[in-house]
């Protein structure tokens, strides 16, 4: 577990090395506002990994798994700029803090969370499977519930407590942190896909 955990603290030179290739690129072309957006999903992925490998530490996979839906966040709003006819409007509804949802794809569908997802997973399988799995867990669901008591195998016995301690299996936490690495992989193509077109 500790070398997935590991690799994606490395992660965080990749990022700084797409933003310090391309710097050049987006001062070039005066671009700032695409410049400041890859910037801004950039530092917001690098304090998500920091965020998922402290909890993970100390455990608390369950406060964990919310910040892997934060990085999916991430790759759907990169994604949505090769979803729309204006990638320059896309970013400047973007940086005025209008909603993403407002929007239209080149169809004319809203850029809706659930379009984004099914979109992206369509180039990147699984991210659909990791991103409903994700929101259960920031949701109150029935996640929560297994997550607080157990069934004795072969009895009708309950077992558990409050103790606010995760009670996750370790081949599931196994699962949660190659999902996360999986996850920051598709964003740093991402990364690399939209900011090798603007050279």
């Amino acid at each position: 577990m500790v070398k997935y955990i590991n690799h994606l603290k490395d992660s965080k030179d990749y990022y700084f090395q797409i933003i310090e290739e391309y710097k050049d690129v987006f001062e070039r072309d005066c671009n700032i506002l695409y410049f400041l957006f890859v910037a801004s999903v950039v530092n917001r992925a690098l304090s998500i990994n920091r965020g998922f490998q402290l909890l993970t530490k100390d455990n608390n996979y369950l406060c964990a798994i919310p910040l892997m839906r934060m990085q999916i966040d991430n790759c759907i709003r990169f994604w949505g700029l090769e979803l729309v006819n204006s990638q320059n409007d896309y970013i400047k509804n973007w940086s005025k803090g209008e909603k993403i949802s407002r929007l239209k794809d080149k169809n004319g569908n809203k850029l809706s969370d659930k379009l984004l997802v099914e979109e992206l997973d369509k180039r990147y399988a699984h991210v659909k499977g990791i991103y409903d799995q994700a929101c259960n867990f920031v949701h109150l669901s029935n996640q929560n519930l297994f997550n607080t008591v157990k069934l004795k195998p072969n009895t009708r016995t309950l077992y558990g407590g409050i103790t606010g301690f995760d009670k996750i299996p370790d081949d599931v936490k196994k699962n949660i942190d190659r999902s996360m690495l999986y996850i920051n992989n598709v964003l740093i193509d991402l990364i690399k896909q939209v900011t090798e077109k603007m050279k």
